[in-house]
C-alpha cells in the first residue's frame, strides 16, 4: 500500500494512544497491519517531526502499553537478548535496531528498570558468563578487532551484527581495559621473543604478506587474526611505518640480489644465454616469457649480474663471437 502525508496523519490520529514511541508504535502497527515508524520518518523527515506536525503541542504522552504483551512475553524477549539487557541506553539502541520494545515498556510493566532485571534474571546483572566462553569472546573480538576500541563503539557495532556487547566482555574480564589487554596484548615471553627478531625476520614476514602490508590499521587487523608481529614492532626497528616499508622492500630486493648471485655465476648465465641465444637476443619481456616456460633465470637475474639487460646481451654476443 502506498502512503502519503494525509493518510499517515489520519492513521496516527485514529491510533493516537499508541503514537508515543517508535517501539510502542511498531509493536502495535505490526499487529494491526499499519505503517511502521520508518514510514512516518521517511515522509516527515523523522519520527519526532512527524509527531510534532501531526499533533502540534498535543503530542501523545503516557499512552497505555499494548495489552497483548504479557509479562511472560516480555520476560521471554529479554532472555532471548539478555546480553543487551544491562543498561537502558544499550537496550534501547539494540531495541530500535531490531524493532523490539523499549526500556519504558519494561519499566511500566515491572515498576522500574532494575526491578525488571531482578524479576527476569533474579539479579540486577544478568549472568552473561553462561552465554559465551572466554575462548569464544577472544575469537569474536579478534575477528572484529577494528571496532573493538571503546565500549560505545563496540556496543553499537555489536547491536547491528548480533554480537555480545561490551558488558559481556566486562563480566568475563572484570573491566573493558582488562578485556582488551587480555585479548590483544601478547605475553611478556612472546613480546621478548618478538623483540629478538632481526630485520631479516621482519623483512621475510612483510614480504610474505605484502598484500596486507599497506597501512598500520590494515596490517594490525591482519596481524591480530594471524598471530603475526604488530606494526609497533616494525616501527621500533625502522623508526617509522613509512621507513619500515621503504627499507623492508629495498632490503628484500637486496636479499633477492644476493640470492640470485649465489644461485648463478656470470659464466653460468652466459652459458644459458648462449644455449638459448635466439630467444635471449630479444626484448627482456620476451625472454622472461620464454624463461618462465623453461624454468630459466629471468631478465632481472641477468640485470643483477650485468647491470642492464642491454649490457648482458652485449656480453653474451661477445662470447658468441669469440667461440667462432
Amino acid at each position: 500500500m502506498r502512503y502519503d502525508k494525509t493518510l499517515l496523519k489520519h492513521i496516527a490520529k485514529e491510533n493516537n494512544e499508541y503514537f508515543t514511541s517508535v517501539s510502542i508504535w511498531n509493536s502495535y502497527a505490526g499487529k494491526h497491519q499499519l505503517p511502521r515508524a520508518r514510514t512516518f520518518a521517511y515522509h516527515f523527515g523523522s519520527w519526532n517531526i512527524a509527531k510534532k506536525e501531526i499533533f502540534g503541542d498535543n503530542v501523545p504522552v503516557g499512552a497505555r502499553f499494548e495489552p497483548s504483551f504479557t509479562e511472560e512475553e516480555l520476560i521471554q524477549i529479554a532472555k532471548e537478548h539478555s546480553s543487551y539487557f544491562q543498561k537502558q541506553k544499550d537496550w534501547n539502541f539494540f531495541a530500535s535496531e531490531k524493532d523490539l520494545l523499549s526500556s519504558k515498556v519494561y519499566m511500566h510493566k515491572f515498576n522500574g528498570w532494575n526491578e525488571a532485571k531482578i524479576k527476569i534474571f533474579g539479579s540486577e546483572r544478568p549472568l552473561f558468563r553462561n552465554l559465551y566462553t572466554k575462548e569464544q569472546l577472544v575469537m569474536i573480538a579478534r575477528k572484529h578487532s577494528t571496532y573493538f576500541t571503546s565500549q560505545n563503539t563496540w556496543s553499537r557495532y555489536a547491536a547491528q551484527h548480533g554480537l555480545p556487547n561490551a558488558h559481556v566482555f566486562i563480566n568475563h574480564f572484570n573491566s573493558w581495559n582488562e578485556a582488551k589487554d587480555s585479548i590483544f596484548q601478547e605475553s611478556k615471553a612472546v613480546l621478548q621473543q618478538k623483540r629478538s627478531f632481526s630485520k631479516e625476520n621482519l623483512i621475510e614476514t612483510a614480504k610474505k604478506y605484502q598484500d596486507h602490508f599497506t597501512s598500520i590499521k590494515a596490517w594490525d587487523s591482519f596481524a591480530v587474526q594471524h598471530d603475526l608481529l604488530r606494526s609497533g614492532v616494525f616501527i621500533k626497528h625502522f623508526q617509522s611505518w613509512n621507513h619500515a616499508k621503504k627499507q623492508i622492500f629495498n632490503d628484500a630486493a637486496a636479499i633477492l640480489k644476493r640470492q640470485s648471485i649465489r644461485k648463478y655465476s656470470s659464466d653460468q648465465l652466459i652459458g644459458i644465454a648462449l644455449k638459448h641465444f635466439n630467444h635471449f637476443n630479444l626484448k627482456i619481456s620476451e625472454w622472461n616469457h620464454y624463461a618462465k616456460d623453461h624454468q630459466l633465470p629471468t631478465g632481472s637475474t641477468f640485470c643483477i649480474h650485468f647491470s642492464t639487460w642491454e649490457t648482458a646481451q652485449e656480453v653474451v654476443r661477445s662470447a658468441k663471437d669469440n667461440r667462432k
